[in-house]
């Protein structure tokens, strides 16, 4: 072992320690805090929009009155609300809801132990606007949530709902509420 290289090794290692440490003590400790108000609209990619809970919190995505410079929105958006999250995402997909909920199921098994147990029964769910899809429960070690799938014109709708284990009915009431507020626009030629 070369001397010359230890104080350097140290100086590196100390950098290390610090950026992996500093930047999320700073993050835990600064309040997030953009809540919904009654009119709110998230848009999440270019078709699908969903009605959030007001006072929930928007952790992720853009409404649907502010899109991004190019006029485009992410494929992702978030809200939260006392440790429970709701997420939808989309991207391109050709099939069906069952097919996509099968989908989610496989690329979660690739993630072994930590894999949220999506259960085999799925139920048939209709958003509002009529877009037919569909939900299963699922199991993780720190709560449980629901996986809903919804198809159209060769885009797949992913929705993650995260429960912690102790949470009110009012929160479920939310989710399902929020659930169907979903709509998929017309894809565009």
């Amino acid at each position: 072992m070369d001397s010359r290289t230890l104080v350097p090794g140290f100086v590196v290692l100390a950098i290390a320690l610090i950026l992996s440490f500093v930047p999320a003590m700073i993050n835990a400790s600064v309040d997030y805090d953009d809540p919904v108000v009654a009119g709110d609209v998230m848009a999440v990619g270019d078709r699908v929009t969903f009605t959030p809970t007001v006072g929930w919190n928007i952790t992720g995505g853009l409404r649907e009155s502010q899109p991004l410079p190019g006029g485009e929105y992410p494929p992702v958006a978030t809200v939260a609300d006392s440790g429970i999250v709701l997420q939808i995402r989309t991207a391109p997909f050709d099939g069906t809801p069952e097919e996509l909920l099968d989908q989610i199921r496989d690329n979660n098994a690739d993630l072994g132990d930590l894999a949220p147990d999506i259960g085999q029964k799925a139920a048939s769910i209709t958003t509002t606007d009529g877009h037919r899809g569909v939900i299963a429960d699922y199991q993780v070690p720190t709560g449980e949530g629901v996986v809903a799938a919804f198809v159209d014109d060769g885009l797949g709708v992913e929705v993650v709902a995260a429960v912690p284990p102790e949470y009110e009915r009012e929160s479920a009431e939310d989710i399902a509420r929020m659930i169907q507020s979903i709509t998929i626009g017309e894809a565009s030629e």
